[in-house]
């Protein structure tokens, strides 16, 4: 490839090129080609480098969602370690319901009181050295966003999201495979969908750009 994409119909015929080559799913191929192209763009200029590094995690204290097809690819992930997130995955869904038990009707005519309530709270899947335990299978959303400076403050202007073409496209195409699958809305917030990995309660849903329970 010697152009970086410049229409969704290019970068879709890359994805789907990837996952037929590499026999992976259609998430996991478009992880690949987005996460391809922006290190190929970090090497190709240099002096604009994220100050972004294992341990900082400062983005990783606050809601975090997913696409249901993005969260199919998780799943497996999580149970092959089953050990290692079985006791956090507990003690996390005990307080994500007690959460919902209190505030559910609120959430519903006030879905940013989610945002601020969870702001400052450790990501279900933050690691104690500050590094992500999904690393490898991570959401969309934790992909694009980085930052040129330290993080401080939840707004700061180096904070940056859907810098780069592809990355716009790639959150185009995952809408657009779920409603191919049938699955228009699914998914939600990374804590609500690993609640329920133990039990059915729980509805979730999914609106791109916007974290919701």
């Amino acid at each position: 490839m010697d152009q970086y994409p410049f229409s969704k119909k290019e970068f879709e015929n890359l994805v789907r090129r990837e996952a037929a080559a590499r026999k992976v799913s259609f998430v996991r191929a478009l992880y690949m080609v987005s996460d391809g192209l922006t290190e190929r763009w970090r090497k190709e200029h240099r002096e604009i480098k994220p100050i972004c590094q294992k341990g900082c995690s400062f983005c990783c204290h606050q809601i975090a969602t997913c696409t249901a097809i993005e969260w199919e690819e998780i799943v497996p992930f999580v149970m092959r370690q089953k050990k290692l997130f079985r006791k956090r995955l507990h003690k996390m869904r005990g307080k994500w319901l007690w959460y919902l038990e209190r505030n559910q009707n609120r959430l519903v005519s006030d879905p940013e009181k989610l945002l601020d309530d969870w702001r400052g709270t450790p990501c279900i899947f933050l690691g104690g050295d500050g590094g992500c335990l999904i690393y490898d299978v991570r959401p969309l959303q934790c992909r694009t966003l980085d930052s040129s400076k330290a993080c401080v403050s939840w707004h700061q202007p180096e904070v940056r999201k859907y810098h780069f073409l592809w990355e716009g496209f790639a959150y185009i195409l995952l809408e657009e495979e779920q409603e191919r699958l049938g699955r228009e809305g699914e998914g939600g917030s990374l804590i609500n969908l690993a609640s329920r990995m133990e039990s059915s309660q729980c509805v979730s849903r999914y609106i791109p750009g916007r974290p919701l329970p």
